[in-house]
C-alpha cells in the first residue's frame, strides 16, 4: 500500500517519496525493508529502525535521509495509520467496546452470546483471547496494540463479520490504542481500585476511564449504581442499567441460588422473567449491561431469556471446576479488592457450609491493594490460604507478607503456602459437605510469571490433577 493512502486523513506532513509499505511496527527489531516504523521511544529506536532498513519513519521531528511523516502525536497516529492500513471502516463492522475495572470479559462474552443466539455474526477481543469465526487467537493483553488490533479487525471485515465486541482497558485508553475506532456502543461496568502502580492515584485512573465517554461512541450504556458511572452521566445523556438508582434497564424480585439467579427484567418498560445460569450480583450487572446493548441491536427479550437459561459460565469467571466430599471448587479472575469482596460475599450468601478463599497478588503491580485484599478475605471468608500469584520480579514471600499485614488486623484464620500448586492441594483437602473453595486471581490464565519468565501453569489443571488423586 502506498504511504500516502496509509496516512490519509491524518494530521501530518509527509517529506520524501511516496513509497510502498507492506508492514507497520513500533518495534525496531521487527523492521524490514518495506516497513513503516512509528517512533514511540525517540531517536535511539529510530536509529535502529534505519539500520534494519525501514522504508519510512513516523516521528515528531524530521528524520533526514528517509521518507518521513511528521506528526504531533505518535500514538494517535499509530492507531489511525493501522486502521487505514488494515482497511477498518466503521460502516462495514459495528464495534462495541466494554470499559471498566471488573466484568469486562463476562460482559463481552454475554453480549457476543446474545448476538450469536439471534443469528448475527460476531467476533470478540477479550483478555488473552481473540475469536474470529472458528479461529481462536491467544494474546498477551486485554486490548492488543494497534498493529495487532487492526490486523484482527481487518480479518473480521474480510470474513464479513458484522459485530465485534471488545474490551477496552485503561492502558489502551491512555496509550490511544483504540482512538481510530468509532464505536457504535460503549458499555461502562464500574470503576474500582486497580493499576495504581501505573496511574499512581485512583483519581488519575478514574479520569482515564471517564475521558473515554465523551466522543468515542454513538451511544453509551452506563451502570447507574457505580459512583464513577454517576459522574459520567452528569456529562451527557446515556442509556442506563442498575438496581438501586433510576435506570432504563433494571431488575426486580431478584433471588439468588447456588447455581442461578432469577429475576424480572424491565427492559425500557418491556417485562420478562429471567433465569440466569450464573451466580453473583456482579454477574447480574454484567448481564444487564450486555442485554441492554443486545436489545438495542434488535435481539428480542425472548432470545435474551433463552440465552440466559442455556449460557455457559465464562471460563475462569466464577467457574465450577470440580467437587469433592460434597464441597465445590471454583476459579475466578478476581484480582482487585472490589472483585474479591464481591466474589466472597456472593458465596457467603448462598453457601450452606464454609467458604475458603485462596489467593495471592501480582508482583510489580499496585502494592496498596495487597493489605486491603488481606483484610477483605480475613473479614469475609471462613478461612484464607495466602499463596503466590504472578510474582514477576518480586520475591513471593514479600508479597505474601504484605497481604498478611492486612489479614492480621482482622480475626480471620489463615495459612500461608507460597507454592500455588501445594496451596491448592492443601485447600481442596479441607473441603467438607456444602463447603466452597474460591481460588482467585488467575482465572483462565495458563501461566505463572516468575522473574520475567512465563512458566506453564493452570489453576484448572492443578485442581483436576488433585481431584483425580483423591
Amino acid at each position: 500500500m502506498k504511504l500516502s493512502n496509509i496516512v490519509n486523513n491524518i494530521d501530518c506532513k509527509m517529506i520524501g517519496k511516496d513509497v510502498e509499505i507492506s508492514s507497520i511496527t513500533f518495534d525496531s527489531k521487527k523492521v524490514d525493508e518495506n516497513t513503516l516504523f512509528v517512533s514511540l521511544k525517540g531517536d535511539g529506536e529510530i536509529g535502529l529502525a534505519l539500520k534494519n532498513g525501514a522504508r519510512a519513519i513516523v516521528s515528531k521531528s524530521e528524520v533526514i535521509g528517509v521518507t518521513n511523516v511528521i506528526v504531533k502525536d505518535e500514538r494517535l497516529a499509530l492507531s489511525k495509520i493501522c486502521a487505514n492500513f488494515y482497511g477498518y471502516k466503521n460502516n462495514k463492522i459495528s464495534m462495541i467496546g466494554v470499559v471498566g475495572t471488573n466484568g469486562k470479559t463476562s460482559t463481552c462474552v454475554m453480549l457476543a452470546g446474545m448476538l450469536k443466539a439471534s443469528g448475527k455474526s460476531v467476533a470478540t477481543i477479550c483478555t488473552g483471547k481473540v475469536t474470529i469465526g472458528n479461529e481462536v487467537i491467544e494474546t498477551d493483553m486485554t486490548t492488543p496494540d494497534p498493529t495487532e488490533l487492526f490486523e484482527y479487525i481487518g480479518k473480521m471485515i474480510s470474513k464479513k463479520i458484522k459485530y465485534c465486541v471488545m474490551e477496552v482497558s485503561a492502558h489502551a485508553i491512555y496509550y490511544k490504542k483504540t482512538d481510530a475506532i468509532d464505536f457504535s456502543y460503549l458499555i461502562f461496568t464500574n470503576c474500582t481500585q486497580d493499576h495504581l502502580d501505573f496511574f499512581e492515584t485512583f483519581e488519575n485512573y478514574k479520569k482515564v476511564k471517564m475521558s473515554y465517554f465523551t466522543c468515542h461512541a454513538d451511544k453509551y450504556v452506563v451502570n447507574s449504581d457505580d459512583e464513577t458511572g454517576v459522574e459520567i452521566l452528569q456529562n451527557g445523556k446515556a442509556l442506563t442499567y442498575g438496581l438501586n438508582n433510576p435506570a432504563d434497564v433494571f431488575a426486580i424480585n431478584v433471588k439468588h441460588y447456588s447455581d442461578k439467579i432469577t429475576f424480572v427484567l424491565n427492559m425500557f418498560d418491556s417485562i420478562k422473567e429471567i433465569t440466569l445460569k450464573n451466580v453473583g450480583l456482579f454477574n447480574l450487572y454484567n448481564f444487564m449491561g450486555a442485554s441492554t446493548v443486545a436489545y438495542c441491536l434488535g435481539v428480542s427479550l425472548n432470545v435474551i431469556s433463552d440465552y440466559a437459561k442455556k449460557m455457559e459460565v465464562v471460563r475462569g469467571r466464577c467457574e465450577l471446576v470440580g467437587e469433592v466430599n460434597g464441597g465445590k471448587v471454583y476459579i475466578d479472575y478476581a484480582h482487585t479488592p472490589d472483585g474479591l469482596e464481591k466474589l466472597i460475599s456472593t458465596f457467603k450468601g448462598i453457601c450452606k457450609g464454609k467458604v475458603y478463599c485462596l489467593f495471592g497478588c501480582g508482583g510489580n503491580r499496585d502494592r496498596d491493594k495487597r493489605s486491603k485484599m488481606g483484610i477483605i478475605s480475613g473479614e469475609k471468608a471462613d478461612f484464607t490460604i495466602i499463596t503466590s500469584d504472578n510474582p514477576r520480579y518480586e520475591e513471593p514471600c514479600n508479597i505474601i507478607s504484605e497481604i498478611e499485614k492486612g489479614i492480621r488486623t482482622t480475626y480471620g484464620k489463615y495459612i500461608t503456602i507460597q507454592n500455588r500448586a501445594e496451596a491448592i492441594d492443601y485447600s481442596i483437602k479441607l473441603l467438607g459437605k456444602n463447603d466452597v473453595l474460591l481460588i482467585a486471581g488467575k482465572g483462565d490464565e495458563n501461566y505463572q510469571e516468575i522473574m520475567g519468565t512465563k512458566h506453564e501453569y493452570s489453576d484448572r489443571e492443578e485442581i483436576k490433577s488433585v481431584l483425580n488423586l483423591l
